[in-house]
């Protein structure tokens, strides 16, 4: 309870872990992180040790604002950082599509169908389907945005179906893949995703997960100015691989591969720009390409990509 002019006004409810379910006080994760900032109302669970942002306590108002993302009505702060034609530019260059057929490559070789059934859940516009249909898989995604999945079913003829995976209703064993790529982080209960996700795969289906990684010398360095810290961009919880490992056992998935990548020195995305750092540019990306190879063998880059294998019940 508060007290103002000697009114006693009930506290809100403190939002239970979404890992653990652990009520306990939780302490914040930046103590120095200014109010309003990207990282203030991040706290970390004493029990489970998972990180989560406690002032995200509506999954509907959260799913609000993923469907507002690219339908333009965010603030220009915002859009500098969630623009979803810049998006979509990405999805469909020529690097995405090289990166994801590489991952794909993966994939296939933990499955036994010649044919897998391949199914996207925060597919965006559709930028991996598209690299996955063109390898020869059948490919199916979801995706909460009308917009962004307007742009893949009109201009690419993908299958994007609209909404959250639990409202599409898809049978048992419909799928021999499942991928969440940078996705997981906005969710609002993980292991409740998770666990949908082992029910629509098949008995020795796999999962790709795609996420930050707050365990990497990138956050290490920037402190509570963690470029991935995000409240306002809807980045929910951060993942260490160790909390993320938990979640997937927690769902009934056992790790199969754990591997991390990047590193940055300057934060912001204008902070980067040629504007910004003038002629030392190049020799930051230098650096950073420099320190993202020495990251590997550690665990220590910003990004993780973890796969898994659903485990028999």
């Amino acid at each position: 309870m508060s007290a103002t002019k000697g009114v006693l006004h009930p506290q809100p409810a403190r939002r239970a872990c979404p890992l653990c379910s652990s009520a306990r006080e939780r302490f914040p994760t930046w103590s120095d992180a200014p109010r309003g900032s990207g990282s203030h109302g991040y706290v970390t669970c004493p029990d489970c040790r998972l990180v989560f942002c406690d002032l995200w306590k509506d999954p509907v108002e959260l799913e609000q604002l993923h469907r507002r993302q690219y339908a333009g009505e965010l603030t220009p702060e915002r859009l500098h950082r969630l623009d979803p034609e810049r998006s979509r530019r990405r999805l469909f260059s020529a690097a995405f599509q090289r990166s994801s057929r590489r991952l794909l490559e993966e994939l296939r070789a933990h499955v036994s169908s010649p044919e897998p059934r391949l199914l996207e859940v925060g597919c965006a516009s559709g930028g991996f389907l598209r690299a996955a249909e063109d390898a020869g898989m059948r490919a199916t995604g979801v995706e909460v945005s009308a917009d962004a999945a307007r742009h893949g079913r009109e201009g690419e003829g993908l299958d994007i179906r609209i909404g959250v995976l639990e409202e599409q209703r898809f049978g048992e064993n419909s799928f021999d893949i499942v991928v969440l790529y940078d996705l997981i982080e906005h969710v609002f209960d993980p292991v409740q995703l998770l666990r949908e996700c082992a029910r629509v795969l098949e008995g020795s289906g796999v999962l790709a997960i795609h996420t930050l990684n707050l365990d990497c010398w990138t956050a290490r360095r920037a402190g509570s100015g963690f470029y991935m810290a995000d409240t306002g961009g809807g980045h929910v919880c951060l993942f260490t691989t160790a909390t993320l490992e938990r979640c997937l056992a927690a769902a009934g998935f056992r790790v199969l591969s754990a591997t991390t990548s990047g590193f940055r020195w300057v934060q912001q995305d204008r902070s980067r720009s040629k504007q910004a750092l003038g002629w030392r540019r190049p020799f930051v990306r230098v650096f950073e390409n420099l320190v993202h190879e020495a990251t590997k063998p550690f665990g220590k880059g910003h990004f993780q990509m973890v796969v898994a294998r659903r485990e028999p019940s």
